[in-house]
């Protein structure tokens, strides 16, 4: 019954958000220290980041654990220049809290440089005219390089197949009865996991990083060929 009513929070919490959206013009609000941010917090950042060629329409919230100075921090994702039923691309910029102790109201500071971003439905789920909250696995992702767009797409529905690596051989002893080859199996990609962000790395190839937790994930490099995308390696990261 508990977990069935922190769900039921969590449901209504979106609906409340989505809502308070639509009747304000505010952009959508989600990350996971979304309720840590007030409207008046939103209106603000919003004069900060909104231009005459461009405004917010998602602020993702998340916690800064290791500055205590600045507690929160809020990627804003502005309206996209491209925009199909597959794919969104526009560009996104940090907001940091510089609330100090005894400060009743938080202050917000812009970062300096705006990055790209990019946003790929799932196959049987094109996107809707309206702009709704994504679902974790389906959240924007940073784009450093250049790839072209069909490329894009086709590198995330890619990714989301979990694809693995052939096996290899990673020894190979002779013995009286010949050659003896040790094999191993590769780690897979985990298709459900978030992804971060792409970074071309040169020569076609690029690197991918998904979260499967705060804090922990998989680095992945792939190449871009004549018959498509190749996996090229996987491996861990924390922090």
């Amino acid at each position: 019954m508990r977990k069935a009513i922190v769900v039921g929070v969590g449901v209504l919490f979106i609906s409340l958000t989505s809502a308070r959206a639509e009747q304000k013009g505010l952009p959508l609000v989600g990350g996971d220290a979304s309720a840590d941010l007030q409207t008046k917090d939103v209106v603000e950042i919003m004069k900060l980041t909104t231009t005459k060629d461009s405004s917010p329409w998602l602020l993702e919230v998340g916690k800064m654990k290791w500055v205590r100075s600045l507690p929160l921090r809020v990627s804003v994702y502005l309206k996209p220049f491209v925009s199909t039923p597959r794919l969104r691309r526009g560009q996104v910029v940090l907001c940091f809290d510089e609330k100090r102790p005894g400060q009743e109201a938080r202050s917000w500071s812009l970062g300096e440089k705006k990055q790209h971003y990019a946003q790929v439905s799932p196959k049987d789920k094109p996107f809707a005219s309206e702009f709704t909250l994504p679902g974790a696995a389906d959240r924007p992702f940073w784009v450093t390089g250049r790839i072209r767009d069909e490329d894009l797409v086709d590198l995330v529905d890619f990714i989301r197949t979990s694809p693995r690596e052939p096996v290899k051989t990673v020894n190979t002893q002779r013995t009286a009865e010949g050659y003896r080859e040790t094999k191993r199996l590769t780690e897979p990609v985990c298709g459900i996991y978030r992804i971060l962000s792409v970074k071309e790395a040169g020569l076609g190839s690029f690197e991918i990083f998904t979260e499967r937790r705060e804090g922990a994930g998989q680095s992945i490099r792939v190449k871009l060929q004549d018959g498509g995308w190749k996996l090229l390696g996987v491996g861990d990261w924390f922090s």
